[in-house]
């Protein structure tokens, strides 16, 4: 786990390659959504190789 006050990475401790289709469930509770509801732009890198930029809305 690395974070800074705009981002957290997480890694699996196992040889397994993440494959299209699978599924990823992240919980961490040390992460609070943004005070103000809105959209926000996130990131999210899989197999350190592909990033897909998206939009979460917090209500």
């Amino acid at each position: 786990m690395n974070t800074n006050d705009y981002s957290f990475t997480v890694a699996l401790d196992t040889d397994y390659t993440l494959e299209s289709g699978d599924t990823v469930v992240v919980r961490y509770p040390a992460v609070d959504n943004p005070e103000e509801p809105g959209e926000y732009g996130v990131a999210v890198t899989l197999n350190g190789d592909r990033t897909i930029s998206e939009t979460v809305t917090i209500g």
